[in-house]
C-alpha cells in the first residue's frame, strides 16, 4: 500500500506559519498594499495574486524577522506567546548577526530567562535594559497601560514580576537600585523601602529588615512594617531578637502594637503577652512589666477555665511578683484601672475601698475612684489561691469542676479542708485572715474516725501524704494512719504560736471541743499545752461537758499553782505575793465545781474531789488573807517613809 500525502491541515505548524497566521501576516499585507498599490480586496489569504508582491513580501517579512531598527515585532510575538525557548534561540541569532545589544533586546532576554527559572540571568539582563529606556519599543513593552515608563517604574514593574516567582533575593536587589537611583522626595520611596522590608524578613535578615522598616519616610507604612515586624517574630518565637532592637522612636508604637495584639489574640497561646513582658523587662520597666503578667493572669482567670489556664496564672503571678521585688520597695506597685475585672484577692480589696467610697459619700464628701494600687501582698494572696487550686484539680479534680475554679478565699478553704490539704489550707488562712476552726476541727474529727476504725484504706493514706508538713516530719516507728494523723495535729499545735495568741487559742478550743463532743480523751499533750496557754478555759470546758473528775483535779492543781507550786504547768509568770502582779483564779468556775461535785453519793470519788477542793480554797483564802495583810503594811510603810522625806525637805 502506498502512503498517501498528508492533508495540508495534517502538516505541524511551524513558528514562521504561525507568525504569519497573526500579526506577521497582517503586518506584510498591509505593507503589500502599499508597495504595489493594491486593492485592499485582493489582500485577503485566498487571494490568486500572491505572486505579484512575493519578492517585496519576502523582503517585507526578512525586515521583521531580521529589523535593522529597534522594532523586534517577531521577538514581541514570541515574548507574548509564551514562547520562551524559541525567544532566546531567535536572541542569540540576531546577537551572531549583530553584536550591538539594545535595551529591547536586553528586555527580551530578561523574560526568557526569568520564565524558563535562571533568575539571577534574568536580574542582570532586566538592569542592563535600565540603561536603555529611552528606547520606543523597550518603552512599550515594559509599559502595561501602552503610557510612557520612568525609570522608578520600570523598578516596580521588576517588583511585581520578582514576586510572581518569589525571587526575594532579587527584589531586595530591584529595591537597593531603586533607593539609591531616586531622590529623598520621591513619593516611590517609601514603596521600595517597604518592598525593601518585607522580602528582608522573608530571607530571615532581620538586621535589614529593621533598617529598612525605620528608613520609611511614611509613618503609616512604617506602623504597617513595624506591625508585620512584630508579627513574624513572634510566630517564629524570636522573642529575644525582637526585644533587642532599639526601636528609636517608635518604643510606644511598639508596646501599643503588642498590647492590642495581646488583647485581641488567643489567649491560650499568650505569645503577645510573654513578649510585651521581655520587652519591658529588657527596658528595665519592671512595674509596667508586672502589670502586663497581672492583667494576664486576670484574663486567664476570667475566660478560661481549665488546668492550663490554672498553670499559666501561677507563672503570670510568679511573673509579677519578682519584677516588682526589682523595684524599690515604695515603688513596688501596679495601678489598676478603676471597674476593671480583677482576681479573688483584689476583689476583696475594691470591695472595702468601695465601702469606704460609699460611706464617704454619704457623708458629704466626693471622691474619685479612678485607679486601684495593688502591692505585692495582693499578687501573693492571688498566688495562693491560684496553687489551692491547682492542688484540688490535681488531687480531687471532682471537687474543682466548673466554675468553683474561680471560687472566692473563705470556699476555696472550705474545699481544701474537705479534700484533706491541710498545709495549703492553713497557708490561705492565714494569708486571708480567715478563721481557722474549721481547720482544726476536720483533722480533729478525721483522726478520731481513723482511731475508731483499725482498716485504713488507701484514700486515708493518699491525703496524709499531700501534705508537706507531715511527710517531712512523719517518725518512722510510726506504722498506722491514725498516728500519722494524730502526729500532724500534735505537729500543728508547736506550729501555730509562729501565727499568733488567736491561732494557739482557735487550735486549743476548736480540737478539744471537737474531741469531747466526739466522746474522746483528750490527749495529754494537749491538755499540757491547754494548761500552759489556758487554764481557765480548759476548766470551764470541763464543767460544760460534765466532765466533774477532770475538772477537779485541774481546779486542785490549778489552787496550788496560784500558790507557788508547779506553777510553770499552768504558763503563770508568779505565784500570789505582795510585791508581785495578781493572779488571776476562775473562782467562781471554782465554786459551780464544787456545788457540782458536793451533789454526788458520800464516799465517791466526785465526793471526796469536792472536800479537797473546799480544803485547797480555805488554804488558799489564808494565803490571800495574809497577801492583803502584807501589801497593807508595805503601802503604810511606804506612806511614812515618803511622808518623812517630805518634812526633812521643808
Amino acid at each position: 500500500m502506498v502512503p498517501t500525502r498528508p492533508q495540508q491541515s495534517e502538516l505541524p505548524l511551524s513558528l514562521l506559519k504561525f507568525f504569519l497566521s497573526d500579526v506577521g501576516g497582517r503586518l506584510l499585507r498591509l505593507m503589500l498594499m502599499q508597495s504595489c498599490h493594491l486593492s485592499p480586496s485582493l489582500l485577503t489569504e485566498k487571494c490568486p495574486y500572491w505572486s505579484v508582491g512575493l519578492p517585496v513580501a519576502v523582503s517585507t517579512l526578512l525586515y521583521l524577522l531580521w529589523p535593522e531598527k529597534q522594532e523586534l515585532v517577531f521577538g514581541e510575538f514570541l515574548m507574548a506567546q509564551c514562547q520562551y525557548a524559541p525567544l532566546q534561540l531567535y536572541l542569540d541569532l540576531m546577537a551572531s548577526l549583530s553584536p550591538d545589544c539594545t535595551g529591547t533586546v536586553c528586555f527580551l532576554r530578561g523574560q526568557s530567562f526569568l520564565h524558563c527559572g535562571e533568575l539571577a540571568k534574568a536580574h542582570y539582563w532586566f538592569m542592563k535594559a535600565a540603561c536603555s529606556l529611552d528606547e520606543p519599543c523597550l518603552l512599550k513593552m515594559a509599559s502595561e497601560d501602552g503610557s510612557e515608563i520612568t525609570r522608578m517604574g520600570y523598578y516596580m514593574k521588576l517588583m511585581r514580576m520578582y514576586e510572581q516567582v518569589s525571587a526575594s533575593d532579587l527584589i531586595v536587589q530591584v529595591t537597593s537600585a531603586a533607593l539609591s537611583d531616586s531622590s529623598v522626595d520621591n513619593e516611590n520611596m517609601p514603596t521600595f523601602w517597604s518592598g525593601k522590608f518585607k522580602h528582608l524578613l522573608e530571607l530571615n535578615d532581620l538586621e535589614g529588615a529593621y533598617t529598612a522598616m525605620i528608613s520609611n519616610p511614611d509613618p503609616v507604612r512604617r506602623k504597617d512594617c513595624l506591625r508585620r515586624f512584630i508579627v513574624v517574630l513572634c510566630e517564629h518565637g524570636r522573642v529575644k531578637e525582637l526585644c533587642s532592637f532599639p526601636y528609636v522612636g517608635l518604643q510606644d508604637e511598639v508596646v501599643s502594637l503588642i498590647e492590642l495584639r495581646a488583647r485581641s489574640s488567643d489567649l491560650s497561646a499568650g505569645v503577645y503577652y510573654d513578649l510585651l513582658y521581655s520587652f519591658h523587662v529588657t527596658r528595665r520597666s519592671f512595674r509596667r512589666a508586672a502589670f502586663t503578667m497581672y492583667e494576664y493572669a486576670t484574663r486567664l482567670a476570667r475566660e478560661l477555665n481549665d488546668l492550663q489556664s490554672l498553670q499559666k496564672q501561677g507563672k503570670c503571678y510568679l511573673a509579677a511578683m519578682n519584677a516588682l521585688r526589682v523595684v524599690e520597695k515604695q515603688s513596688a506597685w501596679i495601678v489598676r484601672p478603676a471597674g476593671w475585672d480583677v482576681g479573688t484577692a483584689t476583689r476583696v480589696q475594691a470591695a472595702k475601698r468601695s465601702r469606704r467610697r460609699r460611706q464617704t459619700e454619704r457623708k458629704g464628701h466626693t471622691s474619685r475612684p479612678s485607679v486601684h494600687v495593688i502591692e505585692i501582698t495582693e499578687l501573693q494572696k492571688e498566688y495562693s489561691l491560684v496553687l489551692a487550686r491547682l492542688k484540688l484539680v490535681q488531687h480531687v479534680p471532682d471537687l474543682v469542676t466548673g466554675d468553683k475554679r474561680t471560687l472566692p478565699a473563705e470556699e476555696t478553704l472550705a474545699l481544701l479542708v474537705q479534700a484533706g490539704l491541710f498545709d495549703m489550707a492553713m497557708d490561705i488562712a492565714r494569708m486571708f485572715k480567715l478563721q481557722f476552726d474549721t481547720i482544726f476541727e476536720a483533722l480533729t474529727s478525721r483522726c478520731v474516725k481513723l482511731s475508731m476504725n483499725s482498716n485504713a484504706e488507701r484514700e486515708d493514706w493518699e491525703w496524709l501524704s499531700w501534705n508537706d508538713s507531715i511527710k517531712n516530719s512523719m517518725t518512722k516507728d510510726l506504722s498506722s494512719v491514725a498516728e500519722q494523723a494524730w502526729q500532724m495535729l500534735q505537729l500543728y499545735q508547736r506550729q501555730v504560736p509562729s501565727f499568733g495568741m488567736e491561732v494557739v487559742h482557735a487550735f486549743h478550743n476548736s480540737v478539744a471541743r471537737r474531741l469531747l463532743f466526739l466522746g474522746s480523751v483528750l490527749p495529754q499533750w494537749l491538755i499540757d499545752s491547754y494548761l500552759r496557754h489556758f487554764p481557765s478555759e480548759l476548766l470551764q470546758l470541763y464543767l460544760q461537758f460534765n466532765l466533774l473528775n477532770e475538772a477537779g483535779t485541774l481546779a486542785l492543781g490549778y489552787i496550788t499553782a496560784v500558790q507557788g507550786r508547779g506553777r510553770e504547768y499552768y504558763g503563770l509568770k508568779n505565784a500570789v505575793h505582795a510585791n508581785k502582779p495578781a493572779v488571776y483564779l476562775p473562782f467562781t468556775v471554782i465554786e459551780q465545781l464544787v456545788v457540782a461535785l458536793e451533789g454526788a453519793s458520800p464516799g465517791s470519788t466526785e465526793y471526796e474531789l469536792a472536800e479537797m477542793l473546799q480544803e485547797h480554797l480555805s488554804q488558799y483564802n489564808m494565803v490571800i488573807d495574809s497577801v492583803n495583810k502584807d501589801v497593807v503594811d508595805y503601802r503604810k510603810t511606804a506612806g511614812r517613809l515618803k511622808l518623812g522625806s517630805f518634812g526633812s525637805k521643808r
